[in-house]
């Protein structure tokens, strides 16, 4: 499983997305549900308490990893280069500000981006 990462402010947002996805796909809700079942069997349970809950709630931690890929807390990155360099076939010299659009990346990913 990958880093699961959300600064606090957009916590609140990223819950709610994935509440919306998962109410418009009945299998992945029910897939939550069999997840929290094995780890919080009965109303008692408490889930703090779950040593190594990540590995135990594929589906849910899915699910948070997914949102944030369609829905990213932020809309993009910058950066400043800091030698010449090629990307994609294009000269950039050092000291130009550049900026990752992170939604446009995840959203419509190209294989391409992946190969290299």
């Amino acid at each position: 499983m990958g880093g699961v990462i959300a600064p606090k402010p957009y916590a609140a947002s990223t819950i709610d997305l994935a509440l919306y996805h998962v109410a418009r796909h009945g299998s992945t809700q029910q897939e939550a549900q069999e997840d929290l079942k094995k780890v919080l069997p009965n109303k008692d349970s408490r889930f703090w308490e779950i040593e190594g809950y990540g590995k135990k709630i594929p589906n849910i931690y899915g699910i948070i990893e997914e949102t944030l890929r369609l829905n990213p807390p932020t809309v993009g990155n910058g950066r400043i280069t800091k030698a010449k360099c090629v990307l994609g076939g294009y000269s950039i010299p050092e000291g130009v500000n550049m900026f990752l659009c992170i939604y446009t990346r995840e959203a419509h990913p190209s294989q391409e981006l992946y190969d290299e």
